[in-house]
């Protein structure tokens, strides 16, 4: 890749990204347990796919763990899954 390509695969990166948060929140604002999990699942396999760092990962999960406090929410329970 040169780095035309280079920049735009980071900036198709970001904005998925961007736009994943903002679903999250906006799954986490409905109380919409499903979506919530399935979103973050989606953030676990762009993370695995090396599409963000550790440092964004461990962001989002501590992130998540202030915003989903109640341990039967689905968020939470993922979270523990992912970060025992």
């Amino acid at each position: 890749m040169n780095k035309a390509e280079d920049f735009l695969s980071l900036q198709i990166g970001a904005r998925f990204l961007g736009a994943l948060a903002a679903r999250l929140e906006a799954a986490r604002d409905a109380h919409d347990g499903l979506a919530c999990h399935n979103l973050a699942m989606v953030a676990v396999h762009a993370y695995l796919a090396g599409l963000m760092g550790p440092a964004v990962m461990y962001s989002l999960l501590a992130h998540l763990t202030r915003r989903c406090g109640n341990p039967q929410n689905t968020c939470t329970n993922l979270i523990h899954t992912l970060n025992p």
